[in-house]
């Protein structure tokens, strides 16, 4: 039986190739996930888009809560701050979006147990880019002391939709 090494090594180049130039379109950092004896908690971590083109964050998933949603916040009629579901969270080409308390987060609805510190979270995020190349990122982060934190907790002035 004859063997094609150029053919093989060719092919096994092409894969390389092609493996090699499947960037990721973001890069993910500074997850945090705080201690929660309730039934919610949140996620705050800062995404940077490494593309030429907008991408959204357009899914969050862990198996620790019955939901897991992206939550903003906004201003409503009244001049009160109201966290909000949204579809998408968007950062701009090149841009970063910081997922932090008090602002957009992710959101555990739902816990299934209370996260308690050191416990292993993992959390599953989906971008998308603008002419609909997705990139999928399987995280793994450890529960953190919320009195080690700087800022409160979004998950502390109450749930509003």
């Amino acid at each position: 039986m004859k063997q094609n090494k150029p053919l093989a090594l060719f092919l096994a180049c092409l894969l390389w190739m092609n493996v090699a130039s499947a960037e990721s379109l973001v890069s993910v950092k500074d997850i945090k996930i705080f201690e929660s004896s309730g039934k919610t908690a949140a996620a705050f971590l800062t995404v940077t888009n490494e593309s030429d083109k907008a991408v959204k964050l357009t899914k969050a998933e862990s198996g620790i809560a019955e939901k897991t949603e992206l939550h903003t916040m906004q201003i409503d009629e009244k001049g009160v701050m109201r966290m909000r579901q949204a579809e998408t969270l968007e950062i701009a080409p090149h841009g970063t979006l910081t997922l932090k308390p008090q602002g957009d987060h992710i959101m555990f609805i739902g816990l299934h147990e209370k996260l308690a510190l050191g416990d292993m979270v993992k959390l599953g995020l989906t971008f998308e880019s603008e002419d609909g190349v997705r990139d999928a990122h399987e995280l793994t982060t450890t529960v953190e002391s919320r009195a080690a934190s700087p800022e409160k907790d979004a998950t502390s002035h109450g749930h509003h939709h």
